[in-house]
């Protein structure tokens, strides 16, 4: 996928992906016009291993819940 006028965006969070240690991005717009898909291309393009997680309008404890679960099955601890 090509995109368009996401070039410094995708520079910004390729560059916080290949620095060591904790990096924490922040992704923000309006609706529907490829936050998410960016942020899977970019770790796609990176050379370690990564976990994509995305909330659901629910709780935060049932969120927590299923973020653990995820993390969990990802590393196998469950």
């Amino acid at each position: 996928m090509n995109f368009i006028g996401r070039i410094e965006e995708s520079k910004a969070i390729s560059y916080s992906l290949a620095q060591k240690g904790y990096q924490g991005i922040l992704v923000s717009g309006r609706r529907r016009i490829g936050k998410t898909e960016l942020i899977k291309h970019c770790c796609s393009l990176c050379y370690s291993r990564f976990l994509y997680y995305q909330c659901t309008d629910d709780n935060e404890a049932n969120n927590a819940a299923a973020m653990g679960k995820a993390i969990g099955a990802y590393f196998s601890l469950s």
